[in-house]
């Protein structure tokens, strides 16, 4: 997981300068190798807002690790989306990239497939 400036920054304010950490909103994104989202042919970002009924952590050998409760389920594609090699989490709010992660395998995407879902317990973010 790479934490963006914007995630580094709201976070040292929350530490440092007593500032809330107000996260409301949050979509799930995805990226090519590049660090490029899908423009169009049906791509959206999906929404998964934080909440214990959404997102549930487990502590292990000193590393926290967050993960999804529900399936997050994206449109079906139009068109090609290319190779998709990442995801990411954007504060939606204010449309701020948070972070970004690899897949453990990318994926092609192209017209005609199956939305691209991620089951319950498949997306797993560590902090150590």
């Amino acid at each position: 997981m790479s934490a963006t400036p914007y995630l580094q920054g709201i976070i040292g304010s929350a530490l440092f300068f007593n500032a809330p950490l107000e996260l409301t909103q949050i979509e799930i994104a995805l990226f090519d190798g590049n660090g490029n989202e899908p423009s169009d042919a049906g791509y959206q970002r999906v929404r998964c807002d934080p909440g214990a009924e959404r997102w549930s952590f487990a502590e292990n050998a000193g590393k926290t690790r967050f993960h999804n409760q529900i399936p997050v389920v994206f449109p079906a594609p139009s068109g090609n989306w290319g190779t998709i090699a990442a995801l990411g989490i954007f504060d939606a709010g204010i449309h701020q990239l948070l972070f970004t992660s690899p897949l453990d395998a990318p994926r092609t995407i192209e017209a005609g497939d199956n939305p691209p879902v991620f089951l319950a317990g498949e997306l797993v973010f560590e902090i150590e």
